[in-house]
């Protein structure tokens, strides 16, 4: 009886234990359900916010092609909306010591070779050609211009009008100061590539860069690559949210988290007794970068000749277009800082009689408009202006007209 007692016993446990276990298998599809609704609740919202953001940034970056396309440097260009389907498609790598540079490509109007130079009129190479490598940043590459009508190309058939054999390279890159171009001409004389004269046409990168992150001698995107340090260390979803998708990218801009936003980090509130400093301490790191350039030039018997280039703030008189583009208060106290840090420029740059000149107001005399947007990109008639000046500076010093000082 006792047996039959325990036995019972036994069983009423087992039928608790399995109605237990049954509510708990219960519980846990139920709780399964629910997270599985939600995550697919959270996927549609996702999916719907990255089809309109998408949608928004399409009609963000239309908006800055139609803003090229309208402005008067651009109506009724036929190879403009060819030329934007390229520009889009292009891409940068990274590169040890300098960040990145282009991804080789093929197009009508762009082409990027596998040493990431953006290809260059070049008609008069020979055998004996004197070789030219050409240093800037976006302007120099040839933004919003075809191959064949960039600074460097312009360059070259000017010279080749003149009856010289040379081979020019564009070593231009988007955001490149005299610091990362520096370092690429550093590379290149390592590789046994030696130029016989190197050109460097500088000025609104360094400054607006030095404006940008409150300090001289760094690159536009140095807060980006600071907040990436060592990230590959750690789990971070976050990053490829804001670069990967279209609502990430809308979040970063609306924020100001777009570390290569030139338009969304100039509203940083400044100090104006803080900006003398910063633009002699400018000023000085350009010029540094001089002198270590011209002790490479004596070492490696090549000679460099340096320009500081024109920028919306030193044109004389502005077009209607142009003006627009900084009327705010953010951009007259930028402006006020690349004036006063090009004056710093030139008056310091007189004690080391560099082969430097000055073509900022190279301008003055053009009525219409020059440029197009507020990162001081100019037309390819702007393009066609500085070239060949410089071609006609350097031509008179190869003839020995001109005694190199500017």
């Amino acid at each position: 009886m006792n047996e039959n007692k325990i036995e019972k016993k036994e069983n009423r446990f087992e039928i608790k234990y399995k109605k237990l276990k049954e509510m708990v298998m219960i519980f846990e599809k139920k709780i399964s359900l629910m997270i599985g609704r939600m995550i697919v609740l959270l996927l549609l919202v996702f999916l719907i916010s990255e089809s309109i953001f998408s949608s928004v940034y399409f009609v963000y970056n239309l908006k800055k092609i139609n803003d090229v396309q309208g402005n008067d440097l651009y109506k009724n260009q036929p190879w403009l909306n060819k030329y934007n389907e390229e520009r889009k498609l292009g891409e940068a790598k990274y590169s040890p010591y300098i960040g990145y540079k282009s991804k080789e490509f093929s197009g009508k109007y762009i082409n990027i070779g596998e040493d990431s130079l953006r290809s260059t009129f070049n008609t008069c190479n020979t055998n004996d050609s004197k070789k030219f490598f050409m240093f800037g940043g976006s302007t120099l590459w040839g933004e919003y211009a075809r191959d064949n009508y960039t600074i460097p190309s312009y360059f070259s058939k000017k010279l080749c009008s003149y009856g010289m054999n040379i081979v020019v390279s564009n070593f231009g890159s988007g955001g490149y100061t005299t610091s990362e171009e520096m370092i690429t001409l550093i590379m290149e004389l390592r590789k046994g590539n030696i130029p016989d004269y190197v050109i460097f046409y500088d000025g609104v990168n360094d400054v607006g860069c030095a404006y940008l992150n409150n300090k001289s001698g760094y690159p536009p995107n140095a807060k980006a690559r600071e907040d990436e340090f060592n990230l590959r260390k750690k789990i971070n979803i976050i990053e490829p949210f804001y670069q990967q998708t279209s609502t990430g990218r809308i979040i970063a801009k609306v924020f100001g988290n777009d570390a290569n936003g030139y338009e969304l980090t100039i509203k940083t509130p400044r100090d104006e007794t803080n900006l003398d400093k910063l633009s002699n301490e400018t000023a000085e790191v350009y010029l540094n970068n001089l002198e270590i350039i011209e002790a490479l030039s004596s070492h490696y018997n090549f000679t460099a000749f340096y320009f500081l280039q024109p920028n919306l703030y030193t044109k004389k008189e502005l077009s209607s277009n142009e003006r627009i583009l900084i009327t705010t208060e953010e951009y007259t106290r930028l402006g006020r800082f690349y004036n006063r840090t090009y004056d710093t420029i030139v008056i310091l740059e007189k004690q080391n009689k560099y082969k430097f000149y000055d073509i900022r107001y190279i301008f003055n005399e053009v009525n219409g408009s020059v440029y197009y947007d507020t990162s001081h990109h100019i037309s390819e008639e702007g393009n066609r202006i500085v070239g060949e000046r410089i071609a006609e500076i350097i031509y008179d010093y190869m003839m020995g007209d001109d005694d190199g000082t500017g």
